[in-house]
């Protein structure tokens, strides 16, 4: 059995991806749209879901809301490349951490086991 936080990856950029991909910390799935994003949550529990905001088919911050919504115990952290634009709309809905593209797999390895570890 597995023991690594299981993670949902909410993500349309390829690039981003096979950067979020390499986390061998985790048990990691991985969406390209909002839509997949509540579809599998509705079937799987996960620890945590790193987020896109801005995501074919259904929004992040939809997606979003439902988290909070209906999987409130789940941690959630946000990635952007409009930081300035949408941390105001993020922040209000809540999430544990947000973090603005280019990040490193530090900045998100950092800002999940933070999440994680809040959340026990």
């Amino acid at each position: 059995m597995d023991s690594r936080p299981k993670v949902l990856v909410a993500e349309d950029d390829e690039f981003v991806v096979s950067l979020l991909s390499a986390l061998e910390e985790y048990e990691t799935t991985i969406v390209q749209n909002g839509e997949d994003c509540l579809a599998v949550l509705e079937k799987q529990e996960f620890d945590a879901v790193i987020l896109d905001v801005l995501m074919p088919k259904k929004s992040g911050l939809a997606v979003l809301r439902k988290l909070k919504q209906d999987y409130p115990e789940t941690a959630v952290v946000v990635v952007t490349g409009y930081g300035d634009i949408l941390r105001p709309q993020v922040t209000e809905i809540g999430v544990d951490s947000f973090i603005e593209k280019p990040f490193t797999l530090e900045d998100i390895k950092n800002a999940v086991n933070a999440a994680l570890e809040a959340r026990k």
